[in-house]
């Protein structure tokens, strides 16, 4: 364990690559690294899917807003409303 030791112990302590299997952090329950789909079986909402069209239309919308409402106040500096100006 690294909890308390100065980061040049830290190091050398690395230094002697040990066994990851040996150590077990702290802030984590014992099975919390387990598999979380043991059987294999995903769930098809969480596969990736294309965005939205008409979400991704709003937050075009959203900033092309913002952009005109704060263009110019400290709130939104030069360079930045330039960069998101820019976006394609």
């Amino acid at each position: 364990m690294c909890i308390g030791r100065s980061l040049e112990q830290i190091y050398a302590w690395l230094d002697g690559h040990p066994d990851p299997s040996l150590e077990s952090p702290p802030d984590l329950a014992g099975g919390a690294l387990a598999d979380p789909m043991p059987d294999g079986v995903r769930d098809p909402q969480l596969d990736p899917r294309p965005p939205d069209p008409g979400l991704l239309l709003a937050w075009e919308q959203r900033l092309q807003h913002s952009l005109r409402r704060h263009a110019g106040s400290p709130q939104l500096a030069g360079p930045v409303a330039a960069l998101l100006a820019s976006r394609p």
